[in-house]
């Protein structure tokens, strides 16, 4: 029971008594300060936490914690699951927090009649405080989760939404401003923050009428193909929203009734004229359109967009809107929207500007046993200018990858860059490393150079003046101060290394002459013949396939022969894997530089443990390229640097569904 009657009553009292003294011109300084402290104390006395628990609290549902609560109060929802048998109506200000989102969870307990139907209703006027809970309509009819009414206005903050529908294709949404079809008078403010939005069946948060709001940070994920629709954000009707740094994909539902399409945001003014929207540094990626504007060409809809991810949809941006202002945002690639590997626009004239990525080193000279950071650089466009706050969201994971030594395989943007680190070994020559960002790249090259040559003698050098000892004999072998560079390999040279191949690798071999040496160094790689190891692949043009049993064993795979036929030499060889995972991302795998000393003449295999990360994308049939560097030195001369990029498969593709999952 609450204790704050008396002081209601006492309150109610004294504003009568304050009124009579008024009228009959009785009313003094004093008096007025009474009645205001009265109503100082009753405020705060009113301000009271309600706890709502399984059992032994002062409730046990949100609906009852609501009906007993008053303005101003908390109320406090401890871990567990609470079913409302009825539909919450919060009628004055409320805080409401649990203890978090996976572990409070709030479900209703009853059906919605129709689409206008709400689970909780935030009356005219009201506002209320929204943290750390999940609300899950799994099972039941739900119109809207969340519905603010006329001026009510909330900050939502670190809450998740799920399994939101009227169990109807097309209808279902998360949070909304206003009812459908016509809107109502609404001026209230919505911000949501830290949240995730997912199973929603049309709309995550309707923005509608002359309402403001803020959604930051959050998650949407759409439902995928299908007979449905996905919105993560619907604004219209005069609504002003700024939209930041928030990940919305999966929206590609087509409802089968009329042919509409899903899109990650979706203004309009078809309402209601007014509505614009700032959208800053979001991912919108794999939607059907990232960003819709207009219901018809008289759609009046302002929309200005910078730094944003927009990748991966069939639309960028479809507009029935003439001018979009969306310069600065990265499309995928270099060469900017409608580009091949970038998102394009439909409706309206493409960006001028758009986000380019460049790539430097801090020291483009280092030591051996060194390193340097390298730095992917997104902050600005392609005209060369400066996009402030960089030109991609934060936490945007590029790849790396280098022909030589190791680099840290990715690193995250913040503020448009990102670093990675490049470590050498004892490898001397030119590296070149890579930044990877969805179809786009850039290199650059890093030096590990050669000592120089030993000094010779001064040609006016004064004359010793004591004379050197005498020399011992000189043999032929050593006449010569720097070896010859090495000749050549014969055609028998050649043979004979091929037949040695053979037997080292388990399998015909042949020359891949896309490592040109000049003849000096030879890389023989298998192929197809009868007579082959299962643990050695066959190489064929560009490709690389394995046998599908012994990757699945983790056997070593015997990849390719080395040989110098005339001198002794060292070989450095290093290996880079590189694919998308399941949700797109690249992902870069270097193995650790190995080297070997080859006896003139001899063959040496290069034998290599394939990563099981990059197996199983093998195995599962998805595009893995592995770029192979080989570095040859003899006698401390180098003989060169070669790289190949070489895409890997197996000798029996998996079987796919008709869907191609």
């Amino acid at each position: 029971m609450r204790g704050d009657m008396g002081v209601s009553s006492t309150l109610a009292q004294g504003l009568k008594e304050g009124e009579l003294l008024s009228r009959t011109g009785k009313a003094t300084a004093a008096s007025a300060a009474v009645t205001l402290a009265l109503l100082a104390g009753a405020a705060s006395a009113w301000a009271h936490d309600i706890e709502v628990c399984e059992s032994g609290c002062d409730a046990s549902t949100l609906e009852q914690a609501v009906s007993q609560s008053h303005d101003g109060d908390t109320i406090i929802v401890h871990p567990g699951e609470y079913a409302d048998a009825q539909a919450v109506a919060i009628e004055h200000d409320l805080t409401i927090s649990g203890a978090g989102a996976g572990t409070t969870v709030l479900r209703p307990g009853f059906d919605n009649a129709n689409q206008d139907g709400a689970w909780i209703t935030v009356a005219d006027g009201a506002t209320i405080s929204l943290s750390d809970v999940t609300l899950d309509g799994l099972g039941r009819k739900v119109g809207v989760a969340l519905r603010f009414t006329g001026s009510a206005s909330g900050a939502i903050d670190r809450v998740t939404f799920r399994d939101i529908s009227l169990q109807h294709p097309h209808l279902g949404i998360a949070v909304a401003t206003n009812k459908s079809g016509k809107p109502d008078p609404a001026t209230g403010n919505v911000d949501i923050s830290n949240s995730r939005f997912e199973r929603i069946q049309r709309v995550g948060v309707l923005y509608k009428g002359n309402v403001t709001g803020t959604f930051r940070d959050n998650v949407y994920v759409g439902k995928g193909e299908g007979d449905h629709l996905d919105y993560a954000l619907d604004i219209s009707a005069g609504a002003q929203v700024e939209v930041i740094g928030n990940h919305i994909s999966g929206n590609r539902g087509v409802a089968a009734t009329d042919g509409s399409t899903s899109a990650g945001i979706l203004l309009s003014t078809f309402y209601g004229a007014g509505t614009s929207a700032t959208i800053t540094r979001n991912t919108l990626v794999d939607n059907t359109t990232g960003v819709a504007i207009g219901y018809n060409d008289e759609d009046t809809s302002a929309v200005t967009m910078r730094g944003n991810r927009i990748v991966g949809n069939t639309y960028g941006i479809s507009s029935r809107v003439p001018s979009v202002d969306a310069d600065d945002n990265w499309w995928g690639c270099n060469a900017g929207p409608g580009a091949s590997g970038c998102d394009g626009v439909v409706g309206v004239d493409a960006p001028t500007r758009w986000t380019v990525m460049g790539l430097t080193a801090d020291r483009p000279t280092i030591d051996v046993f060194d390193g340097t950071p390298v730095r992917a650089d997104l902050t600005h466009n392609n005209a060369g200018e400066a996009i402030p706050g960089g030109g991609v969201p934060d936490g945007t994971d590029v790849a790396f990858a280098t022909s030589m030594w190791n680099v840290q395989p990715s690193a995250a943007t913040s503020d448009g860059a990102a670093a990675a680190m490049l470590s050498s070994d004892g490898t001397r020559g030119v590296g070149t490393v890579t930044a990877t960002l969805d179809a786009g790249s850039a290199s650059t090259d890093v030096t590990v150079p050669f000592p120089p040559p030993a000094p010779g003698p001064t040609p006016d050098a004064e004359p010793t003046p004591t004379p050197p000892p005498p020399a011992p004999p000189v043999t032929g072998e050593e006449q010569s101060v720097s070896p010859p560079a090495p000749s050549p390999a014969t055609r028998e040279q050649v043979r004979q290394a091929r037949r040695e191949a053979r037997d080292t690798l388990s399998a015909p071999a042949k020359v891949d002459r896309a490592f040109d040496f000049g003849g000096q160094a030879l890389v023989l790689v298998p192929t197809v013949g009868r007579k082959r190891d299962a643990n050695t692949p066959v190489v064929r043009g560009s490709n690389v396939r394995f046998d599908r049993g012994s990757l699945r064993s983790g056997a070593p795979q015997s990849l390719m022969a080395l040989s110098c036929p005339t001198v002794d030499c060292t070989a450095t060889v290093t290996i880079t894997f590189t694919y998308r995972d399941a949700r797109g991302r690249v992902r870069t795998v270097t193995v650790p530089a190995s080297q070997q000393d080859i006896a003139a003449g001899g063959v040496a295999a290069v034998t290599l443990n394939l990563p099981r990360a990059v197996r199983q994308q093998i195995l599962r049939g998805r595009t893995v390229r592995m770029t192979v560097g080989i570095e040859l030195d003899a006698d401390g001369r180098s003989l060169g640097n070669q790289q190949r990029t070489l895409t890997l498969k197996t000798t029996q593709q998996p079987k796919r569904t008709r869907s191609g999952r």
